[in-house]
Parts: C-alpha cells; sequence; structure tokens
C-alpha cells in the first residue's frame, strides 16, 4: 500500500525537466526490487535502441561508399 501511494505521489508531485528520471532514482533508493523493472529495463531498451540506429548508420554509409 505505502509502495503504490509512493507511485502515486511520484506521478503527481514530480512536474520537473525529467520527472521520470528522478522517480527512477527515488525509488531504486527505496526498493531494490524496483530497481532491476524500472532502471535495467529501459536501460536495456536504450541500448538496443543505440545498436539498432549504429548498425543502420553503418549499413547505410557502407552502401553510399559503394
Amino acid at each position: 500500500m505505502k509502495k503504490q501511494s509512493f507511485f502515486s505521489y511520484c506521478q503527481l508531485s514530480q512536474q520537473g525537466s525529467n520527472p521520470q528520471l528522478y522517480c527512477r532514482i527515488t525509488i531504486l533508493t527505496r526498493n531494490s526490487t524496483s530497481f532491476i523493472v524500472v532502471v535495467l529495463l529501459p536501460l536495456v531498451v536504450v541500448v538496443v535502441v543505440v545498436v539498432v540506429v549504429v548498425v543502420v548508420v553503418v549499413v547505410v554509409v557502407v552502401a553510399a561508399v559503394q
């Protein structure tokens, strides 16, 4: 119950430049289990996206050179 209310508080009260990042950091400091779900999963998604973009750019550059 406390965890749920904290999530609600986090969503409602944080209207800064990057509320999601703030929420992740705050949750990380409170609950190590949430660290895996809230921080690592988005991080993996970001890494995958970056890798895909790099591969596409390399393919385009190689095709342009040839």
